[in-house]
This record gives structure tokens, C-alpha cells and sequence, in this order.
């Protein structure tokens, strides 16, 4: 987190190593003369200017306004720039009471000096009340969601409300429009919205129950955990009665204007398959038979893509078994096809993926291509090697590098692990940074510790970087 690395406090302790004294912040090594205060026996006290918490790229927003015994007191303000944007007033026990205007901090988005702000009631008891507006502040300040809190002071939201997604921020401009009923539960059909920085357009819905459980039941369009301008995927099925998901399930990718169906191209029969599978009709929510799984870090943009599909069967029980294919849209292109890597007799296999054994243990056996943590389009690297029954790597594994809108692969490094199972890795090893800049050359012993002299390279100077000394014996 850029805060914690770029932001420092300076000031002195007392005898008893509490802070004492004057305070202030630096930010990059530059003093923030306007932000700190004072302590007392490690409590702050006075007027203070404290910095808004979620500060990412550089510090914008400041909380000014006076400190007692470490409790905010009396009216605090919130500036920007000089300018005064929310604030409100605490109690002498430091709750918030009577009219505010706060932020939220899960959706301030620094970079853009932009964020959503909050406009309402507390009562005496430091508890939401009555109407609250929530305000994006994008290019002016626009009212896109609230509702009512309950008067009784349990802070429950209650009828129609709009609430922000809980990641909402430039790229996730999403929204939830609904009902809660008395109890604060959501109740009826609620309706999920979407604006890449226009108006909002329906993205999905569907029906909570109205016994107020707050289950969802019936058909619903949901939006991936991870969806954004840039990742916008939703899933389309069914929840039975106990709010499990049952049957088939759709997996939607909207790209441009469009929502279509994940999709890869059987080349045998030139027909398409939809993305998605099935799931279990006992409740469970097992997934089971064919499936066409998304890449947790699925994602498109202009400039680079991470279009990964994992392509399979599931059994009974909901565990992978059989074989698995690993599937890659590249920009600029429609269908899905096999990961493939080059062989040494320079012809094209088709080897993405591997087999899972059917013992339904989950353990991968035989001849593996895996990706990198963090493929891409510009770093599409490959691990290709071997696991035994129990599935342990064995033997040798090599590192592949694929260029960007090539099918032309070259190793860049690997090694192997021994034959007895222990997934030590041992003799000659090529090894690489996790942003394969740099590659480390050396030797491991048969205990898979290193000996002698890694050399490390730098691959884009494609000279020495330096080296290292291992005295571990090589027996």
C-alpha cells in the first residue's frame, strides 16, 4: 500500500515512550506542513489537521478540527484543494451528531481526485436517521443512490433504497435499486445498474424472498465479484427455494455494446458451445459435468487482455477430473483456442491444459501447461512439465515465453525436480523474477538446496546483473 510506504510521522516520546509534543507527516520525504497536531501522555490533543485515510497516489484530503483526550470534539471539516466539501459535528465522547456530509472510504478514488460522499442525520446516540443521499463527485456532484434509515435508532435501512456497489469507483460504477423491509432486509425484486460515465443501464436483476431471509430465489442476472468497465462479466441462472444456485448457468462477456456468451470454437464440428455449466439440483450447489470456468483475473481493455477460459468436467461431487484445457481469446479476436506451445520439431501441438486424476482427489497427473500467475498479453508465460500419480512434479519443467499476437513460443529458463516425489528441485535451474525481467542461473543440490554461483542476467540488456554465492555442499 502506497500509504504505508510513502507516509511518515515525526515527533518525539516522552519518558514513558508515549507520543509527546508536536507531530507532523512527511510524504515522500517532503514535510505536509499542514497536517499534525499535538499530544499529551499519547493522546491527541488541540486543534488537529488529520489526513483522509484512504490516500493512495497523494495526500488531497484533510480532517481539520479539535481533538480531546484523543476523541474528536465540536465541528471538523473537510478540505480540498482549500475548499471545504463535508464535514460535520462530534459530541464530547466523539460521536457524530446532527447533520453530515461524509466519505466513504471503500470507493474514493485518489487517482482521479474523485469520490462518493454521503449527506445526512445523526442522532444523539452517534446513529443514522431518516433520509441519507449518497453524491458521486465526477465532474460535479450527482446524486446516485440513498434511502431511508429507521427512526428508532437501530440503524436499519428500510423501503427503496440505491446502494453503491462496495468497490464503486470510476471503472465500477454499479448500483443496486430495491426494497428493505422493516427489518432492514432486502425483500422483492432489486434491479443492478451500470454507467461507464453516462447514464445508468439495467445490467442485471432478480428477487430476494419476501419472507425477509434476504435469499435469493428464481432467475437472477449477477454480476462477477471482479466486474468493472474492463471485466464485464455476469452470470445468468437459477437459485432454488434455500437460495442455492440450480441447473444451468450462463457466463456473459460484454465487450463494446454487446453482451455474448463466452464461447470457444469446436474446430471439428465449427460449432459453438455456450460458457458456463451446471450445477447439482439437490441444493448444494456442486458444480457438475461440463464446464467452461473464467480466469479469476479475466479482463479486456485496449491494451492488453487476459481472455482465459479453464474448459472441463466436473463429477458428482463437484471436483475436477479428466482432462482440462486451458483456453485464450487473444485481442482482436472472436474464438477461443487451445494454449499451444512450439515443439522441438518446430510443428504446432495442442497441449494446453492437462488431466486431472479420477479418483476425484483434484490431483493433477501427467503432462501439464500451466500459466503464469500473472499471463497476459504481454507476459504470456508458460510452465510445462510433468506431475506423477500423486501429483508431485517431476522430472524436467520448462519455462515458456510466448510473443504477443505470435503462436511462436521459446523457452526461457526451467530445470528439474527430482523422481522421488519430494518436488525438490535439482542440478541446473534457469529461474526468473516474478516479472521476468531478470533471470537467475545456478545449480541446486540433491537436497534442492542452492550451490556455487547463481549468476542473475538482465534480460532486456541481455547482460550480467551480478551474482550470488551459495555454500551449501553439493551433496
Amino acid at each position: 500500500m502506497e500509504k504505508i510506504q510513502n507516509l511518515y510521522w515525526l515527533g518525539q516520546y516522552d519518558q514513558k515512550k508515549k507520543k509527546d509534543g508536536k507531530w507532523m507527516a512527511s510524504w515522500n520525504g517532503k514535510d505536509l506542513i499542514q497536517v499534525g497536531g499535538y499530544y499529551k501522555k499519547g493522546l491527541k490533543q488541540g486543534l488537529w489537521n488529520d489526513l483522509f485515510e484512504d490516500h493512495f497516489t497523494q495526500p488531497l484530503i484533510f480532517y481539520t478540527g479539535e481533538y480531546l483526550n484523543d476523541f474528536r470534539i465540536g465541528k471538523w471539516k473537510y478540505f480540498n484543494k482549500n475548499k471545504i466539501i463535508g464535514g460535520g459535528f462530534y459530541d464530547n465522547e466523539g460521536k457524530k451528531i446532527g447533520k453530515w456530509t461524509e466519505f466513504d472510504k471503500a470507493s474514493y478514488y485518489i487517482s482521479y481526485i474523485i469520490y462518493t460522499s454521503s449527506n445526512g442525520e445523526y442522532n444523539k446516540k452517534g446513529v443514522k436517521v431518516g433520509k441519507w443521499d449518497i453524491l458521486f463527485n465526477n465532474y460535479g456532484n450527482q446524486q446516485i443512490g440513498g434511502g431511508q434509515y429507521d427512526l428508532e435508532g437501530s440503524e436499519k435501512k428500510v423501503g427503496k433504497w440505491i446502494d453503491l456497489d462496495k468497490e464503486f469507483r470510476r471503472y465500477k460504477q454499479v448500483t443496486y435499486n430495491g426494497e428493505y423491509n422493516l427489518n432492514g432486509m432486502k425483500v422483492g425484486i432489486w434491479r443492478i445498474f451500470f454507467s461507464k460515465g453516462d447514464e445508468y443501464k439495467q445490467i442485471g436483476c432478480g428477487s430476494y424472498d419476501i419472507e425477509g431471509s434476504q435469499k435469493k430465489m428464481g432467475q437472477w442476472i449477477e454480476l462477477d465479484e471482479a466486474f468493472n468497465i474492463y471485466k464485464q462479466v455476469t452470470y445468468n441462472g437459477e437459485y432454488n427455494m434455500n437460495g442455492m444456485k440450480v441447473g444451468r448457468w450462463c457466463i456473459l462477456f460484454k465487450w463494446e455494446d454487446e453482451y455474448e456468451e463466452m464461447q470457444i470454437l469446436n474446430k471439428n464440428q465449427q460449432s459453438h458451445f455456450s460458457g458456463g455449466g451446471s450445477y447439482d439440483q439437490e441444493g448444494s450447489q456442486r458444480k457438475i459435468g461440463q464446464w467452461i470456468d473464467l480466469d479469476e483475473g479475466f479482463f479486456k481493455n485496449s491494451l492488453n487482455s487476459k481472455q482465459i477460459t479453464y474448459n472441463g468436467e466436473y463429477n458428482m461431487n463437484g471436483v475436477k477430473v479428466g482432462r482440462w484445457n486451458i483456453m485464450q481469446c487473444k485481442r482482436g479476436q472472436q474464438e477461443y483456442k487451445q494454449m499451444q506451445i512450439l515443439s522441438k520439431q518446430k510443428e504446432f501441438k495442442i497441449i494446453g491444459g492437462g488431466s486431472y486424476d479420477q479418483e476425484g482427489s483434484q490431483k493433477k497427473v501427467g503432462k501439464w501447461v500451466e500459466l503464469d500467475d500473472n499471463f497476459s498479453g504481454f507476459q504470456q508465460v508458460t510452465f510445462n512439465g510433468q506431475y506423477n500419480m500423486k501429483g508431485i512434479k517431476v522430472g524436467g519443467w520448462d519455462i515458456m515465453f510466448c510473443e504477443w499476437d505470435k503462436d511462436v513460443c521459446k523457452r526461457i529458463g526451467g530445470g528439474a525436480y527430482d523422481q522421488e516425489g519430494g518436488q525438490k528441485k535439482i542440478g541446473k535451474w534457469v529461474e526468473m523474477d516474478e516479472d521476468f525481467l531478470v533471470a537467475y542461473n545456478g545449480e541446486y543440490n540433491i537436497n534442492g538446496l542452492k550451490i556455487g554461483v547463481w549468476v542473475e542476467m538482465d534480460l532486456e540488456k541481455l547482460k550480467k546483473y551480478g551474482e550470488e554465492k551459495y555454500e551449501n555442499l553439493k551433496i
